[in-house]
């Protein structure tokens, strides 16, 4: 009997299999709003996240998320995923001018070099939001080259506890994404780090709601419509090919170009040293392990720099990037 594991899937997944999978996450997105006490609600959110925003973020100039976005994209994470208690609350502290200039930090990061660790960063700055949610921010910013840390996608890689929810966490699980990118595009047909998470979300959420759909012999066995690779199996904006199926490499070309830089410690290195004058730019010390980082920031007010040594907070604590009961020193 094959593997039909989420890790399985990932690691050894087919073309077939992935598109077939792919093709099944509206049915497995309405499992899943079954078990909320409001489903229609988040068939709803999740057409927002998935195609209003995307268009809406890559209609401005600069791109910028609004301080009402931001809420709907916790409203959305929390009816998907894990809801918890506080988190909303927390975010809605931040004010409409932070959350705009953060994310326009965040996005200009990404577009100019790349650097998700830099985009996580400035996001993580925003009371509330840590790299988990960031990642969902830049994903719908720019699925070419961001994908969101759900924890379905984790539950895939057995290497990465996903404890902690830090930011090294998120670049190795993004490591994963592509290579399975890498593994499943050719030269016309292009899968995204965001299509692979979407296929990740919609195995392990069969797996375990409605097993059958995945048949015992895999996806591999699974009779695919004729037309199936002329179809689009999902009608969504974001990660989508304009011609149906994953993205072609002309369709990546009409997107956004983002160069792709992720290494945490050589590129906050570099980025430390051509942001100097930045008041709200995150700096690590590279010497810590990830688990324990220095960051150091501004107070505009006193004209000194704090070095704060924080850890993480877990998935269910995320109230904010470090522990809330850590000094911390923010920057409006």
């Amino acid at each position: 009997m094959t593997e039909i594991t989420t890790s399985a899937f990932l690691n050894k997944g087919s073309v077939k299999q992935f598109t077939h999978i792919l093709s099944l996450y509206p049915t497995a997105l309405k499992l899943k709003a079954d078990t909320k006490p409001k489903p229609a609600e988040l068939i709803k959110l999740d057409e927002w996240y998935q195609t209003a925003l995307p268009k809406t973020l890559k209609s401005r100039n600069p791109a910028h998320l609004t301080h009402d976005e931001l809420i709907n994209l916790i409203k959305w994470k929390q009816t998907r995923g894990k809801f918890r208690p506080k988190l909303r609350e927390l975010v809605t502290m931040n004010s409409p001018r932070v959350v705009m200039a953060d994310s326009k930090k965040a996005f200009r990061a990404l577009q100019k070099k790349g650097d998700l660790n830099v985009a996580v960063s400035y996001l993580c700055n925003l009371k509330g939001i840590g790299p988990s949610t960031a990642s969902a921010i830049l994903t719908a910013y720019a699925p070419q080259t961001a994908a969101f840390m759900a924890d379905e996608c984790l539950a895939a890689v057995p290497e990465i506890e996903g404890i902690d929810c830090s930011i090294g966490e998120y670049l190795d699980l993004m490591r994963y994404l592509r290579d399975a990118s890498a593994r499943l595009s050719t030269s016309t047909l292009v899968w995204t780090p965001h299509q692979v998470e979407l296929a990740l979300w919609t195995h392990y959420t069969l797996l375990m709601l409605k097993p059958e759909l995945l048949q015992e012999d895999g996806a591999e066995d699974a009779v695919l419509p004729a037309d199936a690779e002329d179809s689009n199996p999902l009608d969504l904006h974001n990660g989508i090919g304009l011609n149906g199926g994953p993205p072609s490499a002309q369709d990546l070309d009409d997107e956004a170009s983002f160069p792709i830089s992720d290494e945490p410690n050589s590129n906050s290195s570099q980025y430390s040293k051509n942001h100097e004058s930045d008041p709200g730019s995150p700096t690590y010390n590279s010497q810590l392990p990830r688990r324990e980082q220095t960051q150091v920031e501004i107070d505009s007010d006193v004209n000194a720099s704090t070095e704060v040594t924080a850890t993480y907070c877990s998935k269910d604590q995320e109230l904010d990037t470090f522990e809330p009961d850590r000094k911390r020193v923010k920057v409006d």
